[in-house]
């Protein structure tokens, strides 16, 4: 959750307009920076710029520890400065800042600023607010030991009071104690007192201290909520300050937080140390003083019982990359389309049926049916239907458990291609229709019976191919939850200068850098988020703008070949080769390829948007951030998993396979608390079920026998063709399929023939088939749902939720990319692959 956000849902309603303006500030961050950038462009030397500019920001730290010294010897403890006093010392701070600057624009001074007048108007609230509850606090100690006399905690409430009064000589204004009594008027005659059951109280059932004893528990539970409230003020501003420092420091490369926030507690009261302190001390009084009337010896308990009282806080937490991607996915699916409807009309929609009706012609006979009925997707899912009862009524094959294969595999084909309902659902559908369809074999070739064909399929879908996507989901959620992939990747942007084609390029670079490791479903989520400062700055129908989005989206498209982990498609792809390459022989194939395809693409890029050149920006300045021991914890994790996945084949004895490998870092940072069981249940679970269902799918067809005879079929009519010619055909007939279905699903459908025709042909070659297979999956990108990262880009909109591409601009630039990434394929990949053995 974002901090704004947080700020938002913590705050007490009744003072919102008392609390730091944290969205207006950070508005006023990126027009500064949008200020700064018109100057540079209205410049002839951006070097002369920055060579002004620079001094003045180095000078302003000194400027700021001079105003702030101002500050410190009136606002200690017990000094009486007035608002107009604080007002007059921020107004000569000011004025003695404006002499440390030159006369270049600084945004440090104006945003300093705004710190100072947020500061005055947040410092006044709560001295208004201190004294109202303080006063009460006092009334209150009086009240009690009136009451108790005896009690000593009536005496260690009144003495704290008598501390604070003669500690303070500022005036304390403020309204009296409450009452909170709007009981009405009640006649005698509403008490039936002939009643012996009635729960009602009798005036006689309560004695005076009875009485007195309810009322100060009234006023002593308000009083503890009051005193949270305010200290809840104080922490969330201060918080606020910190978050709002660090956010310009990040825009405009400055050291504001360090120097504005720890010189808080010198030019404010609400910030000292002595206010939070005397505060907590009447809390503590408090919550003492609650036990004591109740006459509870436990101060946990009344402290229990008061905290019930609050509000409940929600709590600022850093997101994973997998739970915005979660959010995007909200956003682009609509889940909220209905959130206009109120009341009623929502009860109704979710628990009424829409009916609707028709007329038969030529008559007055009508017809009600429900109105979901009429529907693409229902006509799809009939589709789905038709062709499966048709294939199974229909002789196919001779063999029973093919014929009923081939309707089970038209089936899902169908369903996965079209979407007629969720991929993962299809998944999870194809282990019921194996086995009510009969389609699994025994190794004598006799049909398998239920029990076994259960048995048998279940246990195929959770295999090592599941554990290493959840091994590199649990990498990419630690690296993205604490910052590494992103501190990491902003080194890389500020090598690009401030040249919009090198800022490109190296915008390109991390997304295929982050893909390796994170997965290319993860890493245009990251890239997006480190590029929004920069499309704050442009146009939304910019050729720039249009640039960055579209160039992460299909540089994302091709890291998806980088590593095994950087796609589903290449951990599935690895579950059908025999001997399995390894990480080593992976990356000697798919790196230099996908680099060259990146390069080639970021070059079509830059003549298809040729006006991004003249755009002027700022460079990238690096996220200067010290690594905790954590994040090394997390790294060091990180890099052994991956070697040991490099090495995995070399280390058969020990690990047996990549998938107990991927145990490694599951283990690591979910038992040391790195990670939590929110972080898990944010995991792209739909993707695992798509990859199980594929599995299943995959020892179907080749238990039945159905997989051999089509590839027996095809390597007839094939085998009179070169090996480069098969490799052409089937990646022109997965470029084409994956284009139109998801990637996943393309290698799903198709990486298990290709095998079998490989292992087929006079001289095997099936790992340099589906390696060309799995990498001209990740090559088609065509159209904006061809994949994650295109669908992702295809979404983004601006502030005002415009969108940055349109359908035919991404085909224009997306149907040529898919071709570059073809001809590199079956060029260097195929001379690659051909060299080293495949």
């Amino acid at each position: 959750m974002k901090f704004s956000h947080s700020l938002q849902f913590n705050a007490v309603p009744e003072w919102a307009d008392h609390y730091l303006n944290y969205d207006g500030l950070k508005k006023t961050i990126y027009e500064l920076e949008q200020q700064v950038l018109d100057e540079a462009a209205s410049t002839t030397s951006s070097a002369t710029i920055e060579g002004a500019a620079s001094s003045p920001f180095r000078d302003s730290t000194k400027g700021a520890k001079k105003m702030f010294s101002k500050f410190s010897g009136k606002l200690k403890r017990g000094d009486s400065d007035s608002d107009s006093d604080v007002a007059e010392n921020t107004a000569e701070c000011d004025i003695e800042l404006q002499s440390t600057y030159s006369g270049a624009f600084n945004p440090r001074k104006i945003f300093v600023a705004k710190l100072n007048h947020e500061l005055n108007k947040i410092d006044r609230f709560y001295k208004e607010k201190e004294a109202e509850t303080y006063k009460e606090f006092n009334l209150l100690a009086e009240n009690l030991s009136m009451v108790y006399p005896d009690t000593s905690q009536a005496h260690v409430m009144g003495d704290t009071a008598s501390q604070f009064s003669r500690g303070h000589t500022r005036a304390l204004s403020g309204l009296s104690a409450p009452d909170h009594e709007d009981d009405e008027d009640v006649e005698l005659d509403d008490y039936d007192e002939s009643n012996p059951n009635t729960a009602l109280l009798k005036a006689s059932d309560l004695t005076i201290k009875d009485q007195e004893q309810i009322k100060l528990k009234k006023k002593l539970t308000i009083l503890f909520v009051e005193l949270s409230s305010l200290k809840s003020y104080v922490e969330l501003n201060r918080i606020g300050f910190t978050k709002i420092c660090k956010k310009f420091d990040k825009v405009h490369s400055e050291t504001l937080k360090a120097d504005y926030c720890s010189e808080l507690p010198a030019t404010s009261y609400i910030f000292q140390e002595e206010t939070v302190t005397e505060m907590d001390t009447k809390i503590d009084a408090t919550i003492l003083d609650y036990a004591t009337l109740m006459g509870q010896n436990d101060i946990l308990k009344a402290r229990q019982e008061l905290r019930s009282h609050l509000r409940e806080h929600i709590v600022w937490e850093r997101n994973t990359v997998w739970k915005d991607m979660l959010g995007l996915e909200k956003a682009r699916h609509q889940i909220d389309a209905q959130k206009g409807l109120m009341g009623d009309t929502v009860f109704h929609r979710l628990n009424h049926m829409d009916w609707a009706t028709f007329t038969v012609p030529k008559s007055e006979f009508t017809i009600k049916y429900p109105a979901f009925l009429i529907s693409w997707q229902i006509a799809k899912v009939l589709l789905a239907i038709v062709v499966t009862v048709v294939l199974l009524v229909v002789k196919t094959f001779h063999d029973q458990q093919q014929h009923n294969c081939m309707a089970l595999l038209a089936c899902a084909a169908i369903l996965w291609a079209t979407e007629a309902i969720p991929l993962f659902a299809t998944s999870l559908l194809i282990p019921f229709l194996v086995v009510t369809f009969k389609v699994l074999k025994n190794t004598d070739g006799s049909p398998m019976n239920g029990a076994d064909s259960a048995t048998y399929i279940l246990g195929q879908m959770w295999n090592s191919v599941i554990m290493v996507l959840l091994g590199g989901f649990t990498l990419a959620a630690a690296l993205s939850k604490y910052n590494i992939a992103k501190v990491l990747s902003s080194y890389i942007l500020t090598i690009a200068g401030s040249s919009p084609r090198n800022v490109l390029l190296a915008i390109m670079c991390v997304a295929l850098f982050l893909a390796m490791w994170i997965s290319n479903v993860a890493s245009p989520v990251l890239c997006f988020s480190l590029i929004q400062p920069v499309l704050r700055t442009l146009e939304t129908d910019s050729d720039f703008a249009q640039a960055l989005i579209m160039g992460i989206a299909l540089a994302s498209n091709v890291a998806g070949m980088a590593s095994p982990i950087s796609s589903p498609q290449n951990v599935i792809a690895l579950q059908y080769m025999s001997p399995n390459p390894g990480w080593g022989k992976w990356f000697a194939v798919a790196l230099p390829v996908s680099i060259v395809c990146m390069l080639l693409i970021w070059l079509e890029l830059c003549i298809s948007y040729p006006k991004m050149q003249k755009h002027k920006m700022q460079a990238f300045k690096p996220i200067v951030e010290k690594f905790s021991t954590k994040q090394w914890y997390i790294c060091v994790i990180t890099v052994l998993t991956i070697v040991l996945w490099c090495l995995v084949n070399q280390l058969e004895q020990q690990f047996g396979a990549a998938g107990v490998v991927a145990i490694i870092p599951i283990i690591a940072f979910y038992a040391t608390g790195i990670l939590t069981t929110e972080d898990v249940n944010n995991y792209p679970w739909s993707i695992v079920l798509l990859a199980m269902g594929g599995l299943a799918l995959g020892k179907a067809i080749t238990s039945s026998g159905l997989l051999a005879l089509i590839a027996k079929s095809l390597q007839l009519r094939i085998q009179d063709y070169s090996l480069f010619v098969i490799m052409m055909i089937f990646g022109l007939v997965v470029l084409g399929f994956a284009t139109f279905v998801s990637h996943t699903v393309a290698a799903l459908i198709i990486i298990p023939l290709v095998k079998e025709i490989g292992d087929a042909l006079p001289h095997p070659h099936s790992l340099l088939l589906i390696m060309a297979s799995v990498l001209m999956a990740s090559g088609a990108m065509g159209l904006p749902t061809s994949g994650f990262p295109n669908v992702t880009a295809i979404s983004m909109v601006d502030e005002l939720g415009k969108p940055y591409l349109t359908v035919n601009g991404f085909i224009t630039r997306g149907v040529p990319a898919s071709i570059i990434c073809f001809v590199v394929i079956i060029t260097l990949g195929y001379g690659i692959m051909s060299g080293i053995g495949f």
